[in-house]
């Protein structure tokens, strides 16, 4: 590659960045999430067919910056937390090779609502409002997955100094859901695919860790 692309690179990286900065002001979880893309889109253009691996750690790179930049973000209501659970979803599958399906991950889907999106030609999918019941989502993810809490204000006070945890679940089941429809089966455990192909198989541990 050469100086010239190189310093172009490294010309239109900074020109995003400034370009940016408002929106990351503004809304830091959709900064997060468009500057990532946008490096990415600009530093293709320039290294096109050209050192592949070193733009894929820069990738890999950008969205470790982003989850640390979104964990950092303080609880003052500056992000609502479902969208933000979607950014970090996104973040989550890039180069995911192996992933662990819990059984908070099956009670909450065992509890979905089903909606139909009425986008393009559309499609079912989790309720966007009530995935797991009421529209206080967190509140009724921790309905579901801690039966042993007494009352509604337990449940409520719950969600409250668990947001952070339960909007990592909250995430982490979009992975969980497209991992037991490949597989077949409502099973906790460790799964694992091949990078980019969604093959997910379960790993047996009797077997040393191979694949079923």
């Amino acid at each position: 590659m050469s100086r010239e692309n190189l310093t172009q690179a490294e010309a239109d990286i900074q020109a995003v960045t400034l370009a940016d900065k408002w929106h990351r002001d503004q809304n830091p979880a959709v900064w997060t999430a468009g500057l990532g893309s946008a490096l990415g889109e600009v530093c293709a253009a320039v290294l096109y067919g050209k050192d592949v691996e070193a733009l894929r750690a820069e990738a890999v790179h950008v969205a470790a910056m982003a989850t640390a930049f979104v964990e950092s973000i303080d609880r003052g209501g500056r992000v609502e937390r479902p969208q933000h659970a979607g950014t970090m979803y996104e973040l989550m599958r890039r180069d995911l090779t192996e992933f662990e399906v819990t059984e908070n991950h099956l009670k909450l889907l065992r509890n979905a609502n089903i909606d139909w999106h009425r986008v393009g030609g559309g499609s079912p999918g989790l309720d966007l409002k009530r995935p797991y019941g009421a529209s206080n989502v967190y509140q009724s993810m921790a309905e579901i997955i801690r039966p042993d809490l007494d009352n509604h204000g337990e449940y409520g006070d719950y969600a409250e100094t668990h947001a952070d945890e339960l909007e990592r679940l909250h995430a982490e089941v979009g992975l969980a859901l497209e991992i037991v429809l490949r597989v077949g089966e409502f099973r906790a455990g460790r799964y694992r695919q091949d990078r980019y192909c969604s093959n997910w198989q379960r790993v047996d541990d009797a077997s040393g860790g191979e694949p079923k």
